[in-house]
């Protein structure tokens, strides 16, 4: 999260810093009267190629979404955020974010040239000591058959802890003689295998030292993977797992709230995003129980669901899906292209559609284009169908309808003409 604060009639301000590499934030601005849904611009250069990102703004409070491109160089770049409930129609304010370093990861201290020594020290005295006890039980062998013994059979066999010593007995049964063997079990490795328990070790996350709880483990990128939760799992290169029982895999995911899950590449989950589940290219999950998978999505309200490209679902049980969608009020859907849900309960479609802030619709179809939103169809709460044009029924399709509204309404008027001049 970025905090910046506008005060008095400044419209330029700088925000507080964003930390290199530290994906998934979300820019909070304090201080503007702006609409529910926010336009904002993001550029690496005042005068350069920006990036469309789409906000909210409730409570006082726009929350938008900074675009991850912008965090993986350190420096500086700007969000020019236009508000359009001013009489003249649009405002701009520009906000400058400076872009700082991470402080790096703690270094190992452990000697390997030393520890490598003891643990074949102790490789050797292990193989000596199963060769004078395979040399023993070959002994006890050679008298057994020189003494005549027959009818041996295997009786019981124990596993005994690691490192106890292995034992043979000989028990007299009914048939002839039975042999009982105690068989150590090996003990557990170190850092062997496929993955490393970090349970105890320090990690640095977004700034903070973190401990690694009972039951963390990383597999794969033993020097850029972080788990810190109690059982979290972190595999893949550069990925973090950071909730209880969490799990991340891919390349730069975080999985951060409990029993949350990230993949893909630079997706992330909310830290208090309980049962949260990102997918696919920076994508993120930050409300509970939210879901989002695609390129850039973001799923910020309670069970919320947001897939395809750039769509957002920032409400409770909203859904957004297709490309720049936005369902934003509660249990709300939006689909298409740069549609926009923004009344509770409410469906939108089609592209472009006039926002309909009154919850005045429960369907809206949307026909209009970048800078000129319009619909084309709406149905109210009351059950009132509009249409922009007319409607046709007959023939094949539209084109070659056989009656129209229109045309009965010309005819009606027509005919009203007549009967009035007689």
């Amino acid at each position: 999260m970025i905090n910046v604060i506008f005060e008095g009639a400044y419209s330029s301000v700088t925000s507080f810093p964003a930390y290199l590499h530290d994906f998934g934030q979300v820019l909070h601005v304090f201080g503007l009267d702006l609409p529910s849904v926010v336009e904002a611009h993001f550029a690496l250069e005042e005068s350069g190629e920006s990036v469309l990102v789409m906000g909210t703004c409730e409570d006082g409070i726009a929350r938008i979404p900074v675009p991850d491109s912008f965090l993986k160089e350190v420096g500086s770049f700007f969000c020019y955020i236009f508000d359009r409930n001013t009489a003249s129609g649009r405002t701009t304010y520009k906000v400058k974010i400076p872009v700082t370093k991470r402080a790096d990861l703690p270094t190992a201290t452990v000697d390997p040239t030393e520890e490598d020594a003891n643990y074949f020290a102790s490789v050797i005295e292990e193989v000596t000591a199963q060769a004078e006890a395979a040399a023993t039980s070959a002994e006890d062998a050679k008298a057994a058959k020189d003494g005549l013994l027959t009818g041996i059979s295997i009786g019981t066999v124990e596993t005994l802890a690691p490192g106890a010593d292995a034992s043979a007995s000989l028990t007299e049964t009914e048939s002839g003689i039975a042999l009982n063997l105690g068989i150590p079990q090996g003990a557990q490795g170190e850092g062997g295998g496929v993955g490393e328990n970090v349970a105890g070790q320090v990690f640095t996350i977004n700034g903070s030292e973190v401990t690694a709880q009972e039951g963390a483990e990383r597999f794969n990128d033993y020097s850029g993977n972080i788990a810190t939760g109690k059982n979290a799992h972190a595999e893949g290169e550069g990925t973090t797992a950071y909730g209880e029982a969490s799990h991340s895999e891919g390349r730069d995911t975080s999985a951060m709230g409990p029993l949350s899950h990230a993949e893909g590449d630079g997706s992330t989950t909310g830290s208090y995003a309980e049962c949260a589940h990102a997918e696919g290219i920076n994508c993120r999950a930050t409300g509970t129980y939210s879901h989002a998978e695609g390129a850039g999505c973001l799923a910020s309200g309670a069970k919320a669901h947001a897939e395809g490209s750039q769509t957002q679902a920032n409400a409770n049980g909203s859904h957004s899906e297709g490309a720049y969608c936005i369902a934003g009020r509660e249990d709300s859907h939006a689909e298409g292209f740069n549609t926009i849900a923004a009344s509770d309960y409410q469906h939108t479609q089609g592209k472009w559609n006039l926002q309909d802030t009154e919850n005045k619709y429960a369907d809206i179809v949307g026909n209009g284009k970048a800078g000129a939103r319009s619909n084309c169809e709406t149905t109210s709460w009351n059950g009132v169908k509009w249409l922009a044009s007319d409607v046709r029924c007959g023939g094949t399709d539209q084109d070659a309808a056989a009656v129209s509204l229109q045309n009965l309404a010309a005819r009606v008027a027509a005919l009203e003409a007549q009967l009035g001049g007689n």
